[in-house]
């Protein structure tokens, strides 16, 4: 069976952002996730730079990061990026499925 696109409102907030994706995603694949993303004016990017205005983060597979970390290499980069003065809005898979289902027709 296809999966359900992914469905998504109105919102103004990925407008001209760099977003970031990181971890697994329940909702959707990534590139469903992205989709809606550009489909809302956004870009995606695959590192995290000081450029950077929004991470997604999902679930990690414990098996795939580095020994003694928590959250992925990515994650780590934007939370030190955020310590350094950077604005870099970080967002969990729900945050960002509230965000995409603003002012969705029901």
């Amino acid at each position: 069976a296809e999966p359900k696109p992914l469905r998504f409102g109105t919102t103004s907030r990925f407008q001209g952002k760099s977003v970031v994706f990181t971890g697994n995603l329940c909702c959707a694949m990534r590139c469903e996730a992205q989709q809606a993303v550009a489909a809302l004016g956004g870009s995606c990017k695959s590192t995290v730079s000081r450029k950077t205005d929004i991470v997604v983060f999902g679930l990690y597979d414990h098996d795939t990061l580095k020994p003694g970390a928590s959250i992925g290499a990515k994650l780590e980069e934007a939370y030190t990026l955020v310590s350094q003065g950077y604005q870099i809005e970080i967002l969990d898979e729900n945050d960002f499925l509230e965000i995409l289902y603003e002012n969705l027709d029901a």
